[in-house]
C-alpha cells in the first residue's frame, strides 16, 4: 500500500525549493509571452523540482538506514564523558550496564525513537531541524535539534542548567549504529548492533 503525499511542504522541503528558486530564478523570471520564454520558465521550474527531488530522495535513503532496533554492545570513554557531564559515580557505574535498546522509525523528516533500558523506557518524537526538549537518564534537561548531514544524524543540544553544548551524532556502519558524544572536550561512543 503506497503512502499519500503530505498536503504541505516540510521545513526542509520549503528550504530546498527556496534554494532552487534562487539558483534558477534567471530562467524562472524570463520575461515575455513567447514560446521561447515560456519554455525557459518551465525548464527553470523543472530544474528546481529535479534538484529538490534528488536531494530529498538522497535524504530519505540515508535516513532510512537508521530504521530498526539497536542494542548497545560496547562503550568507549563513556565513563569519562558522564563524569564530565556531572553524573555521580553510582549512576555512571549503573549506566555503563544499562542494556540500552533503541528503536528508530523514520518517515520523511519525522523520527520516533523508543529507548528502553534497565532504568527507564521513553519515547521521543522529533522533526529534523526543529528544536525540542529532552531529559537524559540522569535528569539533565536539554533543548536542541537533530539535523541530517549526509548520512550522519547530528544533534546539537544545550543544557538548561549551565547553557553548555552537547553534540551527539549517529551513523550506521555495516550492522552497527555508532552514537558519538562530545561535551566540554570529552568524546565518547556507544556502539549498537542491529537486533
Amino acid at each position: 500500500m503506497s503512502k499519500e503525499r503530505a498536503r504541505y511542504f516540510s521545513a526542509a522541503e520549503q528550504e530546498l525549493l527556496s534554494e532552487g528558486f534562487q539558483e534558477f530564478q534567471s530562467l524562472i523570471k524570463t520575461q515575455g509571452n513567447t514560446a521561447k520564454a515560456a519554455k525557459a520558465r518551465r525548464e527553470g521550474w523543472q530544474k528546481v523540482a529535479d534538484k529538490s527531488n534528488s536531494v530529498l530522495q538522497l535524504t530519505l535513503t540515508a535516513t532510512m538506514t537508521f530504521n530498526g532496533t539497536w542494542k548497545v554492545t560496547q562503550n568507549e570513554n563513556y565513563d569519562k564523558f558522564m563524569e564530565k557531564m556531572g553524573v555521580n559515580m553510582v549512576k555512571r557505574k549503573l549506566a555503563a550496564h544499562d542494556n540500552l535498546k533503541i528503536t528508530i522509525t523514520q518517515e520523511g523528516d519525522k523520527f520516533n525513537v523508543k529507548e528502553s533500558s534497565t532504568f527507564r523506557n521513553i519515547e521521543i518524537e522529533f522533526t529534523l531541524g526543529v528544536t525540542f526538549e529532552y531529559a537524559l537518564a540522569d535528569g539533565t534537561e536539554l533543548s536542541g535539534a537533530w539535523t541530517l548531514e549526509g548520512d550522519v544524524l547530528k544533534g546539537i543540544f544545550k543544557r538548561k542548567d549551565n547553557g553548555k553544548d552537547l553534540t551527539t551524532t549517529r551513523i550506521v556502519q555495516g550492522d552497527e549504529l555508532i552514537q558519538s558524544y562530545t561535551y566540554e572536550g570529552v568524546d565518547a561512543k556507544r556502539i549498537f548492533k542491529r537486533s
